[in-house]
């Protein structure tokens, strides 16, 4: 394949990905993601039991009751079952399968068989054969999923009785109703309400988005996505080739305050960063020379450890501590190609050499070793 077919294809695929597959928002992860639990049904169960039972103490009443009632077309179902009222989880058939949740009260039975990822293929027919066993004249079989289901399916569950309806339209029930309750709940109970919400809806989010994905790779030739993956891969090796590469040209032995960093290189990133802290007796933190490399080319920026670098501009003395170390470059007549502040934000990192990725690498070993070499021995405490 010629460089111009390789460029050709590159650009196809990637023009494809951005129109079929729209860029995942920026969120911070929930308390549930945090701790690996949202996919874990018999944990998502547990949860819709304690906020499905108006006894326990998360002081939003029968607000559960009423958005499944709403959402599951059970009419008045709050109302109708009073306030004895017991949720189950794990209800065991006389065939020893296994009911996610049972909520009962002296006139109702609700069965809900709770689906996140797995495909709905339970025995509905022993489930719907249980609850018909029970006392109450009143009975509800819901199947409740993260996505919709396949027609087949749907006419499946409704030949045993049951109704489907998604965790999206549940979600969106119990926010509708939540300000007639949020008054007398117990803050706490509310939070944790608030992030299980969230979760479910960024899991039902993420679903949809891993679909749109698979869907654009259905349309693709594997042989095409396979070779870029390759090369992707080989460019990343690269990358990391030539920070150990740089590190090793680059010896911190001869200065005592001086150490070296070579992270991992992001797994999301085409880039790979190699650190240099010098300790110095002008500053309170450390002065770091980072010089990172990616598809652009070379930085080698210098800034202080410890003071934010995302921060805006003018801010007193995070602003102030940038000047500093500004106003020290330029005493020790360390020239900077940029002084406006380039990476992670406004203000936050000088940029003191640049260079085409295809430039010798000794080259931007000499231009790293001058600025450590000058920054390392200006200090007179080190000296």
């Amino acid at each position: 394949m010629s460089n111009d077919t390789e460029v050709g294809v590159f650009e196809a695929l990637l023009s494809d990905f951005r129109r079929q597959v729209p860029e995942r928002p920026e969120r911070r992860p929930t308390l549930l993601e945090i701790t690996r639990f949202p996919h874990y049904e018999n944990v998502c169960s547990n949860i819709l039991a304690f906020y499905l039972d108006p006894g326990k103490p998360h002081g939003l009443g029968t607000l559960f009751l009423e958005a499944l009632g709403k959402v599951g077309n059970i009419k008045d179902l709050e109302g109708s079952m009073g306030s004895d009222v017991e949720v189950e989880t794990q209800e065991r058939t006389a065939s020893g399968n296994y009911i996610d949740i049972l909520i009962r009260s002296p006139s109702h039975a609700v069965l809900i068989e709770n689906k996140i990822f797995h495909a709905p293929n339970n025995p509905f027919c022993d489930y719907a054969k249980h609850l018909a066993s029970l006392k109450q004249p009143c009975k509800h079989k819901l199947l409740l999923t993260l996505k919709p289901i396949e027609e087949r399916t749907e006419r499946d569950i409704e030949s045993y009785g049951f109704r489907h309806i998604t965790h999206g339209e549940l979600v969106n029930g119990i926010r509708k109703l939540l300000g007639d309750h949020i008054l007398d709940a117990d803050t706490r109970y509310l939070t944790f309400l608030l992030d299980f919400l969230n979760t479910l809806e960024n899991l039902k989010e993420d679903m949809i988005m891993n679909e749109r994905f698979i869907d654009f790779l259905k349309k693709q030739r594997p042989c095409e996505v396979e070779w870029f993956l390759r090369n992707v891969a080989e460019f990343k090796k690269d990358l990391s080739k030539k920070i150990r590469d740089l590190e090793q040209k680059c010896p911190v032995e001869p200065y005592c305050n001086v150490r070296a960093t070579a992270a991992d290189p992001p797994k999301d990133g085409l880039f790979h960063v190699l650190a240099h802290d010098i300790q110095h007796s002008s500053f309170d933190n450390n002065v770091v020379v980072e010089t990172v490399i990616h598809s652009g080319g070379w930085k080698i920026q210098i800034w202080l450890r410890n003071v934010p670098r995302g921060g805006p501009p003018n801010k007193g003395p995070v602003d102030g501590r940038q000047e500093e170390l500004r106003s020290y470059l330029n005493i020790e007549g360390i020239p900077l190609e940029d002084d406006t502040g380039v990476g992670h934000g406004p203000g936050t990192r000088f940029l003191l050499r640049s260079f085409e990725y295809t430039t010798d690498l000794d080259v931007v070993a000499e231009a790293v070793r001058q600025t450590l070499h000058r920054l390392a021995t200006s200090d007179r405490r080190a000296a």
